[in-house]
This record gives structure tokens, C-alpha cells and sequence, in this order.
């Protein structure tokens, strides 16, 4: 073999290599495409998680502006969660 074709051979080796090389990092390395899904997935999963706090964020404001705002709704917390009682009542209590 002559020197030159020694040295392409060489060449077309090593790009080779570079090709696979930098495949694997493209697709399976630290940073690679399945890292990158997988992190699309976990922020799809946060996001609703986000969301759905968003809605119980809500839900206890609209608890507390109806707690401020009606005594009713106060004694019934009271009377239901609390198990409180006016003076001279009776609770009579099922199972």
C-alpha cells in the first residue's frame, strides 16, 4: 500500500469513529435526545402539578373570603369541623 492510501484509510477510520461517537452523545449521552425527553415528561408533570395547585390556591381563598364575610358559614365550620356548641345545647352524637 502506498502511503496515501494508508493515510485515507486512516481518515475514513477516524471519521468513522467521530460519526459513532458523536452519535452516542447525540442520542443516548449526558445531555442526549432521551435526557431531554425525559426532562420534557418531568416539566409536563410539574406543569399540571402547577396547575392543579393553582385550583386548590383558589378554592381556599374562596373558603376564606366566605369565612370572612359570613357569620353563617363561620358557625357552620365551627359547629361541623370544630365540634363546637352554643351554651345550654344538647349534642347528641350517632354512630
Amino acid at each position: 500500500m502506498e502511503m496515501k492510501q494508508v493515510r485515507r484509510l486512516t481518515l475514513r477510520v477516524l471519521f468513522m469513529v467521530e460519526i459513532v461517537g458523536f452519535s452516542y452523545l447525540y442520542f443516548l449521552g449526558q445531555d442526549g435526545l432521551r435526557t431531554v425527553k425525559k426532562l420534557e415528561v418531568e416539566r409536563d408533570v410539574i406543569a399540571s402539578r402547577v396547575e392543579h395547585m393553582k385550583l386548590d390556591i383558589a378554592s381556599l381563598n374562596r373558603d376564606i373570603d366566605v369565612w370572612q364575610k359570613d357569620p353563617f358559614y363561620k358557625e357552620k365550620c365551627a359547629r361541623e369541623q370544630l365540634h363546637m356548641a352554643r351554651r345550654d345545647e344538647e349534642i347528641y352524637y350517632t354512630t
